[in-house]
């Protein structure tokens, strides 16, 4: 009887592991998605004060900083350093994104686990939604957790119980 209940226990794993390894390439992608649209909004927020060095300042935007720097305002002054920051966050969210995009899945998914964004995965994580993707990443993905969790629990439940 116990082999009979740890048997349906270990199927139990099995399929849940699945379906949530199924889910990584899935949640990566909506991650990816939401990353280009904090690309596009810092272009968006940069194109503004490109406009004003494009007015006064021929096009250049480091005079435009200049200027700013140059200011006896303290507010002023704190605007060239926010231009500064959304020009580095610019090229940090686009370096981010090439490397999601770029190579093969393995790579993705090394590159996601290590250096994801927390603010942006949070994020995607509450606008989430499971679903089933019927892809061969999303199924090998599936499979290998699937795999790795069941073995590491009967093996785990193997040493907790007596035999006989």
């Amino acid at each position: 009887m116990f082999r009979f209940i740890a048997s349906i226990f270990d199927r139990i794993i099995f399929t849940l592991t699945f379906i949530l390894g199924m889910q990584v390439p899935a949640f990566i992608n909506a991650y990816r998605q939401r990353l280009s649209g904090h690309v596009e909004e810092a272009q968006i927020q940069l194109l503004n004060f490109q406009s004003i060095a494009d007015k006064y300042h021929q096009g250049d935007l480091t005079q435009l900083l200049s200027a700013y720097r140059a200011s006896t305002d303290p507010g002023v002054n704190a605007s060239a350093e926010l231009v500064l920051n959304l020009i580095d966050r610019i090229a940090q969210l686009k370096s981010h994104l090439g490397k999601l995009t770029e190579g093969e899945y393995i790579q993705q998914l090394y590159y996601f686990f290590i250096d994801m964004d927390s603010n942006i995965a949070k994020a995607t994580l509450n606008d989430y939604q499971f679903s089933l993707p019927i892809e061969l990443s999303a199924m090998a993905t599936g499979l290998v957790v699937a795999l790795l969790v069941t073995l590491l629990v009967s093996q785990t439940a193997g040493r907790l119980v007596p035999q006989h």
